[in-house]
């Protein structure tokens, strides 16, 4: 499954990688990211199965998150960490 999900979580980095400016401005990312993101089935990564999600182990999550970093150093929201306050 790891292999799966890094290759999903590659497949959406281009469409992150475009809208990232816009992430960044609107401290938000774009609903062309989330539907990247949600299609790729990467909102599933920390479920439990039994919720229906991937119950991805430690190691998973961070590479596809690590994967999915690489459009943007810091895609809000999308990592499931809170955007940075602006100075």
């Amino acid at each position: 499954m790891n292999d799966r999900l890094l290759d999903a979580a590659r497949k959406t980095v281009p469409t992150l990688s475009a809208n990232a400016a816009r992430t960044e401005r609107e401290l938000r990312p774009t609903p062309q990211s989330v539907a990247a993101v949600r299609d790729a089935g990467l909102f599933a990564l920390s479920v439990p199965r039994e919720a229906g999600g991937l119950d991805t182990d430690l190691r998973t999550f961070v590479e596809v998150i690590a994967e999915l970093g690489r459009a943007a150093p810091r895609p809000p929201g999308l990592s499931g960490c809170p955007p940075r306050p602006r100075d």
